[in-house]
């Protein structure tokens, strides 16, 4: 994985110069935009884990590789401002891609990032429809437009490149005051390039995400897109509207879905007076298509681009040689001037016509040959001969085998005659032949006429077999069934039975198809074969709907098989050829991507391996760039100043080297580099076995990547001290999963022994000692797993009657009694426990603690279970009141509130969690009752302050500031002062959480295990709200941790 930090400084320079020279500025910023993004979201994305806003600064942070020389400045309000500082990558397109993929990648949403002076400004991308998109332009009352109706579309058909005339019609309405919209598919800057008088809002057809500058419309989410701003546009509008790309468009969806928009772009347009115009090559999207296009739409400009045979009059697409109806010449015989080169494409073009034709007749699929005999078609008009034969050969490839295919097909459904099969191989060896042949315009037409002639031999019947069937007709007519309505009845039933075994076995083909498929291409589709057997040997004994079923499931997965394998193949074939640390985690996203099509998103699957693929193949380049750039340098031994490979003197400090002097310099250099990478390669091994382990890996992580960075600076000094961090950091995560699984263990059995009784409580301190590690106290959490581990040992050792089991039992109806009343406290009703009480007692007073402590056991259970549903209760209720509520203000600190109960609860704090849900509906009743927006932002803010005054803090100064706010009338200033106090208060409690977790290791020494548990918890949530910046959060948690530690 390639980390911001770790590229070349030279690298996005070099790719934005060359994408200048070769295109333009403002594609170049495009790229570099979606490279930063792709950049970043790839460094979050391979952890898998996601985020919220709460925990987003803390998570972004580490995920930009903090170090010495990199920091990200990430702060949150209403927007998201995220400013990279001392970035040796100095390209504000490619580091606001960059901010906006960790954030897009982190959230698991879609974010953009606009460059601002001194940050980046990460936002939701706004809906396409709204932020002004239409402001600016007003339409002139009365204009009328030559030839052009309000409320017509307009079918224009022109080059699939240009749409020269269809933007001349646009840009004449834009230009007599017409609103303008365009969606297209070519680049907005390219467009604008070639028409700069457009300024209309242009949508781009593309699968790139969209930025600030440029819209994008997938095509995927074409219909409903388009459909949706049009509507918009005419509703506010009513001006002009065009569309261009539909050869683009079918390359991704079918021609039915296409044409179903347009018509409900056709009615919408009728509706609100629009004019519409569709820009068309009906020369790329196939002869069938093109005749349907023209049914639907008013034809305009048309004259241009058709011509009709002076032999037939058949209408035909220009610039052919010969009429591909009757095959007349059509250059006449006269015409001077006609370069001998271009009459012979043009032949062949014609000739391939026809083959397209032919295989629209057989019902193939023939939308890329009409691309691509259009692209030559274009290319003949500029002169480039050259490239129009070589996509006309193209073209041949592409149609070729699929005729072939399916005239063998029909030769072996229709005939047992074994010289047709000669004939079949026959005209395969002529496919093969055609491809070197120089008159292939000649040869194609032979192919034509000879597979003409072969369909028309199979269909001719023998005269003896007419006259037969022509007897046993007339015989039939004259016999009088009796039984006829039966036999009718009969043969209905027959019918069905082998429509459905006729289906069967066409499923069956199509799945023996992919098999052989997969033979031909080396994939092995084992289970894919053996699912078929047992299809066809129980087919008889199964319902007919449960095959078909199957059949069609077992269809799809094949040939989705056929797709995904060859692609996790390559990605493993080019991990393993690299042999890059980097590469190595991708391993473990294959394997994600093997049970996602596994459990049946074969098409999610397929999609995201593309997408791994792409990403591979971006790593790889830039490696080898950054080899190639990256200079050999040495250490001076006198003042330790970078000298050149080739240099014999030292330019810092003058000292000239001797010979050897260089070389025991470079060797040395040479073993403490060779000491990093073995270091680093370790400690990415460590990494890669921890993950998946729900323990937090953060400190492990920084420390690799900042060893990593340093490599890459060639400070392999440093390199290897980060990396002896990340063993370090590695070892104590080992240790720690050890103690984890051993205590787990240990408890289980002690369960299982009946020793201990509480078996909840215990698991989760150890889920609070894993979520600890979040926060990088290793040590802390380590010693209190050892102390458990530790008490779950002696409780096995000792005699069960000499534990203390009357202690435990009062324990336990202390316990009982104290969270009754907290329950009680708190607004919820449950019923009384006092029936285990008075079951529990006469057992306490005969000393049989054994029945006393399983009955209140129960008793906890049942009040534990009730209060689990009452509380999900009240937080939905809790939820519903502020949802109904106007209270903005105030708001934030509410939900955390909620969002705290339900954690605190599912970590077994059960007091704690009774305790914050009385405040929190005591809060949302003081926020309903304030009069103002100023009143709620006075209550939020002083409570802030009263739990951090309550934890100790000298608040005396933020007190005075609140107390002037109260007198402020004006609500900008009084805002400004409120967002001064909170200033104030998060960095007194910044500074101090922080000290708390480096301290944490000496503080928690002589605290009982089953309390550190509790403390490191709440730290941790601290601590999370410290690197997230929410006061709020950390302020409450910072509370509860010191209540907890003073007590």
């Amino acid at each position: 994985m390639t980390e911001l930090v770790s590229m070349s400084k030279k690298t996005v320079p070099n790719w934005r110069k060359t994408i200048e020279q070769m295109i333009s500025k403002d594609e170049a910023n495009f790229a570099i935009y979606h490279l930063g993004f792709n950049q970043g979201k790839e460094a979050v994305e391979m952890d898998g884990e996601k985020t919220d806003i709460d925990e987003l600064k803390a998570d972004a942070l580490l995920a930009a590789v903090p170090s010495g020389e990199t920091k990200l400045d990430v702060n949150i309000d209403d927007t998201i401002r995220i400013s990279p500082q001392e970035s040796k990558i100095d390209d504000d397109h490619f580091l606001a891609g960059y901010v906006a993929g960790v954030v897009s990648g982190l959230t698991d949403e879609s974010y953009i990032a606009r460059i601002r002076e001194d940050h980046y400004e990460v936002v939701k991308p706004e809906e396409k429809v709204e932020g002004g998109l239409f402001e600016g332009q007003e339409k002139k009352e009365d204009v009328e437009l030559e030839d052009l109706e309000p409320g017509k579309s307009y079918l224009i058909p022109d080059d699939v490149g240009s749409a020269q005339k269809a933007f001349d019609i646009f840009l004449n309405a834009s230009e007599e005051g017409m609103p303008g919209l365009c969606f297209t598919e070519k680049f907005p800057s390219k467009l604008k390039e070639r028409y700069p008088d457009i300024s209309s809002p242009i949508f781009w057809l593309s699968t790139a995400n969209g930025t600030e500058e440029v819209r994008t419309i997938e095509p995927e989410n074409f219909s409903d897109e388009m459909l949706e701003i049009s509507k918009a546009f005419l509703e506010r509008k009513q001006g002009i509207f065009m569309l261009h790309g539909i050869d683009l468009l079918l390359s991704h969806l079918e021609f039915d879905t296409i044409l179903e928009t347009l018509q409900d772009i056709q009615n919408l347009n009728s509706e609100e007076k629009g004019i519409f115009l569709l820009a068309v090559d009906l020369g790329s999207i196939g002869r069938d298509n093109s005749k349907r296009l023209e049914a639907e739409f008013e034809i305009k400009g048309a004259e241009e681009s058709k011509e009709a045979c002076p032999e037939c009059d058949s209408e035909f697409i220009s610039d052919l040689s010969s009429c591909p109806v009757c095959g007349s010449d059509l250059l006449g015989k006269d015409e001077e001037g006609v370069n001998k080169a271009e009459r012979t494409v043009g032949e062949k073009m014609t000739s391939i016509y026809n083959l397209i034709y032919r295989a629209e007749e057989l019902e193939i699929d023939t939308r890329k040959s009409y691309q691509l005999v259009s692209q030559a078609r274009g290319e003949l008009k500029v002169g480039d001969i050259g490239e129009a034969e070589r996509l006309l050969t193209d073209a041949i490839e592409d149609i070729f085998e699929s005729i072939v295919t399916a005239v063998e097909d029909d030769i072996l459904e229709d005939s047992e005659d074994f010289e047709d099969l000669d004939l079949v191989e026959k005209t395969r060896s002529l496919i093969h032949g055609l491809k070197e042949s120089e008159e292939v315009g000649e040869d194609i037409d032979d192919l034509v006429e000879e597979m003409e002639e072969l369909e028309r031999s199979l269909s001719e019947e023998e005269p003896e077999t007419r006259e037969d069937k022509e007897e046993i007709e007339e015989e039939a007519e004259e016999v009088v069934d009796i039984d006829g309505e039966i036999e009718e009845l009969e043969d209905l039933i027959e019918e069905e039975r082998e429509e459905g075994a006729g289906e069967i076995s066409d499923l069956i083909d199509d799945v023996e198809d992919v098999l052989e498929k997969g033979k031909e291409k080396g994939i092995e589709l084992t289970d894919l074969e053996e699912e078929l057997e047992e299809i066809e040997e129980d087919i008889s004994e199964r319902d007919k709907e449960e095959n078909l079923d199957r059949l069609k499931d077992l269809r799809e997965e094949g040939k989705a098989s056929l797709k995904f394998i060859p692609i996790v193949s390559e990605i493993e074939k080019k991990i393993e050829e690299e042999g890059d640390g980097e590469l190595e985690e991708y391993h473990a996203k294959l394997e994600e991507l093997k049970e996602e099509f596994e459990s049946g998103d074969m098409e999610g699957a397929i999609k995201k391996g593309e997408e791994l693929r792409e990403n591979v193949d971006m790593i790889i380049k830039m490696t080898e760039a950054e080899e190639e750039e990256e200079p050999v340098v040495y250490e001076c031994p006198n003042c330790g100043a970078e000298i050149g490979e080739d240099e014999n003197s030292c330019d810092n400090c003058g000292v000239v080297f001797e010979e050897e002097e260089l070389e025991e310099n470079e060797e040395e250099e040479k073993n403490i580099e060779n000491l990093a990478e073995e270091a680093l390669d370790e400690a990415k091994e460590r990494l890669a076995t921890l993950r998946g382990t729900k323990l937090g890996l953060g400190k492990l992580k920084r420390s690799v990547r900042r060893s990593n960075q340093a490599k890459k600076e060639a400070g392999y000094q440093e390199a290897k001290d980060f990396a002896d961090e990340a063993l370090k950091a590695g070892d104590d995560l080992e240790e720690i999963l050890e103690l984890c699984n051993e205590a787990e263990i240990k408890l289980a059995e002690s369960v299982e022994k009946g020793l201990i009784k509480d078996e909840k409580s215990h698991e989760s301190e150890l889920e609070r000692y894993k979520r600890a590690t979040n926060i990088g106290v290793y040590g802390a959490v380590k010693e209190n797993l050892e102390d458990l581990v530790k008490e779950l040992e002696d409780l096995e050792k000792e005699d069960e009657g000499d534990r203390n089991i009357a202690k435990e039992v009062r324990g336990m109806i202390k316990y009982m009694k104290e969270l009754h009343a907290d329950i009680e406290k708190s607004g919820i009703e449950l019923q009384k426990i006092e029936q285990y009480f008075e079951e529990a007692i006469p057992k306490v007073k005969a000393e049989a603690y054994e029945d006393a402590f399983e009955i209140l056991s129960e008793g906890k259970e049942d009040l534990l279970g009730e209060l689990d549903s009452e509380l999900k209760d009240k937080i939905g209720s809790l939820r519903e009141r502020l949802d109904g509520s106007d209270i903005e203000v105030g708001e934030d600190r509410v939900r955390i509130f909620i969002d705290e109960i339900e954690k605190i609860w599912e970590s077994g704090e059960y007091k704690t969690a009774l305790e914050l849900l009385s405040k929190t509906s005591e809060l949302i009743r003081k926020l309903k009752e304030s009069k103002s927006e100023i009143e709620r932002r006075i209550l939020t803010v002083s409570q802030i302050i009263e739990d951090i005054e309550n934890v100790g803090f000298d608040v005396e100064k933020e007190k005075g500031m609140l107390s002037d706010v109260r007198e402020m009338d004006e609500v900008d200033e009084l805002r400004e002062e409120i967002e001064k106090i909170k200033t104030s208060l998060t960095a007194k409690l910044n500074d101090r959480i922080r000290r708390e977790v480096e301290e944490a290791e000496e503080r928690f020494k002589d605290v009982p295990h089953e309390k550190v548990s509790i403390m490191l918890n709440r730290l941790t949530r601290a601590e999370l709200g410290r690197r997230g910046d929410n006061l709020g959060k950390m302020t409450w948690c910072w509370k509860k941790y010191r209540d907890l530690f003073e007590n």
